[in-house]
């Protein structure tokens, strides 16, 4: 079966939704931490993140929200219930069809006006359900830190251990070339390095070197307010790492190249700034770096 990416909010369903702060709810499994309350020892069964969130020289921070790819075991449980109210629907719908075209023909018999919309027939890839027995979109929040740094801030939270999609940087949907990774249970996944900073800058340059080779060359958009270019800079030895968290597992995150994604809830879209040996692109093709190879 194909894996599927599915979006659950409040109200779901597996297409385009329209989400915002004032709706988003965290997902049961979410849990931040605060370095008074740092823990001591991490569960057997939950996936750790920590990520830090670089603060630019106008004081912008950028701050990701992650989507967990769901499990076999979910998206048959998903199309188990679609499957069950689709027939029902279809059922419904090709009764309302019938009579609707019955009536369309009557109607001509008599030579009367019959302006009553003939139903499409129903199809089981058009049909949408709520579903909200899965959640699995993690808004990553700037003001939820773990510590306060000179660079920024820096989140710790626990979640779902499972494979993860950076889809969104703050607010821009990275539905044209992202990176997706692995949290395993009983580990910290240390993401990195989140920088972001405006396309347009009023001439100064990024004091991001890869935002500035990004985006050097683009202006304000249109839409008159700045957009964000955002770049992940893998975990290294160099950055630092909360001396009391030093004694619990914890690993680098993999990065692995994702393809193009559909803009479900967020406001612009763009790609993620290039990550050597994961990522790159040849015009609006995305290429994983670790194979050379085009990705859709």
């Amino acid at each position: 079966m194909t894996r599927i990416i599915a979006i659950i909010t409040l109200t779901l369903c597996l297409f385009a939704q329209t989400a915002s702060a004032q709706i988003y709810q965290r997902p049961d499994d979410m849990e931040y931490f605060k370095q008074k309350k740092a823990p001591t020892a991490l569960e057997p069964d939950s996936g750790y993140v920590f990520v830090r969130l670089a603060k630019s020289a106008n004081k912008f921070m950028a701050a990701p929200t992650l989507i967990r790819t769901l499990t076999d075991e979910e998206v048959n449980a998903y199309e188990a219930l679609k499957r069950q109210k689709f027939e029902k629907a279809k059922a419904k719908n090709e009764k309302r069809r019938a009579k609707r075209i019955a009536d369309k023909a009557e109607a001509k018999k008599k030579r009367v006006p019959y302006n009553k919309p003939i139903p499409p027939v129903l199809t089981y890839d058009r049909f949408v359900i709520e579903y909200e027995d899965v959640s699995n979109v993690y808004q990553v929040w700037a003001r939820k830190e773990y510590r306060k740094t000179e660079r920024g801030r820096e989140v710790f939270f626990k979640l779902s251990p499972g494979n993860y999609v950076v889809y969104d940087i703050a607010g821009v949907c990275m539905c044209m070339g992202t990176v997706q990774f692995q949290v395993k249970a009983g580990e910290i996944t240390d993401m990195g390095m989140i920088v972001a900073d405006a396309y347009d800058r009023g001439g100064q340059i990024s004091e991001f070197p890869e935002i500035e080779a990004f985006s050097k060359d683009h202006g304000e958009y249109r839409a008159g307010f700045p957009y964000a270019a955002s770049a992940i800079r893998p975990a290294t030895p160099e950055m630092d790492f909360p001396e009391e968290l030093l004694g619990l597992k914890r690993v680098n995150a993999d990065y692995r190249a994702k393809g193009k994604m559909p803009m479900f809830f967020s406001s612009m879209l763009d790609r993620l700034v290039p990550m050597p040996g994961v990522l790159s692109y040849r015009l609006d093709k995305i290429i994983d770096e670790r194979t050379g190879e085009t990705i859709e």
